[in-house]
């Protein structure tokens, strides 16, 4: 079961070395410029994250990496979740909560 968030910040930190950590299917660097990307635009499409930064499978392995850092194992949650995403087109929105916290350790404008 997928936990819930009670520090954001701390969710943050805990991406961002769960990403460096261990063998990953991508380059670690790779993974935080597309997560640094989403983070800024908040809302994007899959089909302009492929264009800019690779295949789905890049970015299904990306978000699911994040979402396991964040929250355990299983999906992300449909409340409180650190992204939530829509269909036709498919789009991902990132949590206001997540964006602020990420932009912070990041120091992204």
């Amino acid at each position: 079961m997928s936990k819930k968030v009670s520090d954001w910040d701390e969710a943050a930190d805990d991406t961002f070395t769960y990403i460096q950590l261990g063998n990953r299917a991508f380059q670690p660097s790779k993974m935080l410029a597309f997560l640094d990307d989403l983070i800024v635009r908040g809302t994007a499409s899959q089909a302009e994250l492929i264009q800019l930064h690779g295949s789905d499978n890049f970015i299904a392995t990306t978000l699911s990496n994040v979402t396991t850092a964040v929250h355990g194992g299983g999906a992300v949650p449909k409340d409180g979740g650190w992204y939530s995403a829509n269909l036709d087109p498919l789009t991902y929105r990132v949590n206001e909560k997540f964006v602020s916290a990420w932009k912070k350790k990041r120091r992204l404008g």
